[in-house]
């Protein structure tokens, strides 16, 4: 049997989670912690709720679309234009968004230190040679590897 003199070296202190400061942007590190924070039963029932309202919003649209239709095509080309330009907007939003979570997950040391606490080994790290070097460099993973770990 092992005794904890042992491992002494091998463990690290744990900080608390209040004192960790997160690799998230702006207040939406607030957002995701409020989310998480939740009891996972509860969770999955918030996206069961949106997948039942995004069905029921499907079925709604379906079922009448031919007033919807008409509706639309009673508005002026302004509203059109109008319309296209937000979707164009929001599309380059969602591909600016995308690059840059994909970028932070692959290229950014915060996205491994956010979870993974390595104080010692970090702090090494960062004050030897290596420091120039991304986690990514050495721990190779897929892209849907580092986004289930995000």
């Amino acid at each position: 049997m092992l005794s904890g003199k042992g491992l002494a070296p091998i463990l690290q202190e744990v900080p608390e989670p209040q004192s960790l400061e997160s690799p998230l942007p702006g207040g939406f590190a607030t957002i995701v912690r409020f989310f998480l924070n939740f009891p996972q039963p509860l969770q999955i029932a918030g996206v069961a709720v949106g997948v039942v309202a995004a069905l029921m919003a499907v079925f709604f649209a379906w079922r009448y679309r031919r007033r919807i239709g008409a509706w639309l095509t009673s508005r002026s080309r302004a509203l059109y234009a109008s319309a296209g330009g937000v979707a164009v907007l929001v599309l380059l939003a969602g591909v600016w968004a995308g690059f840059e979570g994909w970028h932070y997950v692959q290229h950014d040391n915060g996205f491994c230190t956010g979870c993974h606490v390595m104080g010692p080994a970090f702090v090494r790290f960062t004050e030897s040679e290596h420091s120039q070097l991304e986690c990514h460099d050495c721990h190779q993973q897929s892209v849907f590897a580092s986004m289930r770990q995000l």
